[in-house]
Formats: structure tokens, sequence, C-alpha cells
């Protein structure tokens, strides 16, 4: 227990003042990036530490519960030490071979992402792709179940048959114009090729044509047909 208390202490400043500060500056990994690195590398160590000895320490009463004896030959006296050494040896190998946790002024916590609270253009995308075709799908399915309980109009069921045929079609027209790849691999089978994609190669094996360059030589001049004054 005082070798759990000794590491609360240390741990607090990185927890409790070092947090505190990140939070009302609105720090982010990019604005202290060795500041942040080392606080979360010692916090997360520290964190390790103790909680591996809250574990020992909770075997430990365990043991002495059900049997003092046994309680006795594995925790008295220095031998209470030696089980502290996992718990540091472990802390030892976190702080030096795994990724620290970084504080995040989005959300005042701390992450193994940096970057956690971003959305890239790619993950934006993707989202909006399947955001689409789920509403689809889902407003498909409500009405198809709807109609099967309940007295609807005639406009519902016609509207419940487009949208059927509309959840099988849309997908394919939402990759093909969100999605790039799908899109140059759609047009590659058909043998065009968008212009920003075009280069030497393309050129120098295109069927339609050749292209041709004319470079200008500055003529040769012969010494020995000057004369000299």
């Amino acid at each position: 227990m005082l070798f759990i208390g000794i590491v609360d202490i240390i741990c607090l400043p990185v927890c409790a003042l070092i947090h505190g500060y990140f939070a009302i500056t609105g720090a982010v990994f990019c604005s202290h990036p060795t500041f942040i690195y080392l606080a979360g590398s010692f916090g997360f160590f520290f964190w390790v530490i103790e909680s591996s000895g809250d574990i020992i320490l909770a075997v430990n009463r365990c043991v002495e519960v059900i049997s003092p004896i046994w309680g006795e030959r594995l925790y008295n006296g220095k031998r209470a030490w030696l089980w502290m050494l996992p718990p540091m040896i472990y802390g030892l190998y976190v702080l030096f071979y795994t990724k620290p946790i970084l504080f995040s002024g989005i959300y005042f916590a701390w992450f193994f992402n940096p970057h956690v609270g971003y959305i890239d253009d790619f993950g934006l995308v993707s989202f909006l792709q399947v955001l689409a075709i789920s509403i689809v799908n889902i407003a498909t399915g409500l009405i198809y179940i709807y109609m099967q309980f309940f007295r609807i109009s005639e406009a519902i069921i016609y509207i419940a048959s487009l949208m059927w045929v509309t959840a099988h079609g849309l997908p394919s027209l939402i990759y093909l114009f969100m999605n790039k790849t799908i899109r140059n691999d759609t047009f590659a089978l058909f043998g065009y090729v968008p212009s920003q994609q075009l280069s030497v190669g393309h050129f120098a094996g295109a069927k339609t044509g050749h292209l041709s360059t004319t470079t200008k030589v500055a003529p040769k001049t012969n010494i020995a047909n000057i004369n000299i004054h």
C-alpha cells in the first residue's frame, strides 16, 4: 500500500496539474509536442504501475483471507517488495516500447491517437456514402413493414416500390460520383482515361495519333569558314 501511495502522489501532477493547464490553454499535440509526449509517457507509466500494484494488492488480500499461513509466507517482510518488481518491469516496458497517451484539447482528455476528433476528407466521404445508402435502405424497409400492417394510400405504395428500386440502383451511382477510385476504374473499362491521369506513356501508346515535337537546333558554325581580318 505504501508503494501504491507513493506512485499515486508522483502521478498527481500529471493527471491533475498538467492536465488542467492543457485543458485551460486548449493544448494539442502540435502546440506542445515534447511536453505532451513526456507528460503522456510518464502519466501512462505511473498508471500502469499503480493499476498493476492494485491487482497484486487484491490478490494479497484474497490469499490472506483464504489462508493466513500462505499470506504470511508470500507477502511477509521483504518479500512484499519483491511483488513490486512485476509492476515496475511492466511500467518500464510501457514507457520505452509503447506509444504514450497524448492530450487532446478538443475533448480535454488523453488518447493514443493525436488526431482524435478530426475527420479527414476520406473519412468524411466514406461516411456520407454510407449515410446516403443507409437512409434509403432504412426508409424503404420501414415503409414496407408499415404497409404490411396498416392501410395506406396508393401513392405511398408506389413510392415504396420506387424506393425499392432506388435502394438497389442508388449505391452504384453514389460510388460512381463519390468514390474516385471506382470512378476511374469504370472509365478505364470503357477505354476512357481522365485528363488528369494522362502521362507521356499514354500519349506514346495512343492509337488515335502520335505526338510530334519539333526541336530547333542552332546552326553549327564552321570555324574554317571564318575570315579573320
